[in-house]
């Protein structure tokens, strides 16, 4: 788990939702505390955030945590520029990573449990990229071997990790993840988030 880095893309402004996602509140803890928290918790110690849109504000949010806070002047250009970013930087910062984590902030029903049996799977198997299913499809939260770092860091504009995944259906293996499929980019997946969270209440 040592030579796992992490990635959590935060620099986006929530143009969709008309404020800053990262700060949302659930469960008591913003979004982005959440998705930090959730990689600490899974004893991932090296951890990467990469900001950009408010960034101070953001910043805020987890000063106290034990991780690397990286600035995207450039995050207007899309999540593959956020992205090749932090990349450049995690890989900079820790040279012999084995294995890349790539999470988002805006997944609030990610768990230190799901996480740890993705690194968990990773560790064990010998298949080079370990994604989260739902949906019918995979995606974020997710882990690339270190021989991905060269094309993901070509990534620019709104491709994110997906389009690289697509090219390499039988590397992956899928960790059945449907609570995933939440992601906050509009008013009603914040109801339903809401909603989610009276259910489980």
């Amino acid at each position: 788990m040592d030579n796992i880095v992490v990635i959590i893309l935060a620099a986006g402004s929530s143009n969709r939702l008309g404020q800053p996602k990262q700060l949302i509140k659930y469960e008591g803890r913003s979004f982005i505390r959440l998705s930090v928290e959730n990689c600490l918790g899974a004893k991932l110690k090296r951890v990467l955030v990469v900001l950009g849109s408010q960034s101070n504000r953001l910043a805020k949010e987890i000063n106290d945590l034990p991780v690397r806070k990286v600035v995207n002047k450039n995050w207007e250009r899309g999540i593959g520029s956020s992205l090749s970013f932090g990349l450049k930087k995690a890989t900079r910062f820790w040279p012999d990573a084995t294995g890349i984590l790539i999470s988002l902030s805006d997944q609030p029903l990610v768990t230190s449990m799901h996480i740890t049996e993705l690194v968990q799977l990773f560790t064990d198997s010998k298949k080079a990229i370990v994604a989260s299913g739902y949906n019918g499809s995979f995606g974020p939260p997710l882990i690339f071997d270190r021989k991905f770092v060269g094309e993901l860091s070509q990534l620019s504009g709104d491709k994110g990790a997906k389009s690289v995944l697509q090219n390499y259906p039988d590397e992956i293996t899928i960790v059945d993840f449907p609570q995933g499929s939440l992601d906050v980019d509009t008013i009603e997946d914040l109801d339903k988030l809401k909603k989610n969270h009276r259910d489980k209440g």
